[in-house]
This record gives C-alpha cells, sequence and structure tokens, in this order.
C-alpha cells in the first residue's frame, strides 16, 4: 500500500503516489487506493455520470435478457409435450436449489 510515507492511487490507467494527508481528496475524485500488487483496498466515489452509464447498460442488459426469457418460455411452451415437462420440472429444481444458495447466503451460511 505506501511506499514509505505515499499511498499509491490508481484511476484508469493514472497510477500515482501521494502523501496520506491527501487520501481522501484522492478518493472523491475517484481514485482507488492500491497496494503494490495493484489489489484495491479502498474503491473511490464514481462520478454521476459513470453511474448513470452503468445503470443504463446493467437496464439495458435485463431488459435483453428478459425478451430471451419469454423467448424460451414460448418455445417451451406447448402442452403435452413430455420433452417440455421434464425441462419444466428440471428448470423448478435448479430454481429452488437457485433459492436454496440465496437464503443461506443472507443468514450468513456458504
Amino acid at each position: 500500500m505506501a511506499v514509505g510515507n505515499m499511498i499509491r492511487v490508481l484511476k484508469g490507467n493514472r497510477e500515482k503516489l501521494i502523501p496520506p494527508t491527501e487520501k481522501t481528496e484522492y478518493l472523491s475524485n475517484g481514485y482507488s487506493v492500491i497496494d503494490e500488487d495493484g489489489t484495491v483496498l479502498e474503491q473511490g466515489v464514481k462520478s454521476n455520470h459513470t453511474l448513470k452509464s452503468e445503470l443504463e447498460a446493467a437496464n439495458k442488459r435485463i431488459a435483453e435478457l428478459e425478451a430471451e426469457l419469454r423467448q424460451h418460455q414460448e418455445a417451451a411452451s406447448p402442452v403435452g409435450s413430455e420433452e417440455s415437462s421434464e425441462e419444466q420440472k428440471s428448470g423448478e429444481s435448479q430454481e429452488s436449489i437457485q433459492e436454496e444458495k440465496k437464503r443461506g447466503r443472507k443468514s450468513g451460511q456458504a
């Protein structure tokens, strides 16, 4: 983390050594504190523009995945086909496994 009395900070492809007294200012400007290996020790504050663009990209990806899910559900919806009922059962079991994992994480269990 420190070289002598200096702290290593990173933003984009810019890496700087700064005195510890300026750490808060650099964190608020979006720099992250890193160690010698490049591991982030403290994450810098992201700008509103960055947050908005990340949110827009995430919302776009969610919409794409929802459309893809609807297409798969429509393709698997023919009733009377044993294959589709087996797929639904396996999908339900996958969902229950995922829910159990989530509950385990929430309660502090692995």
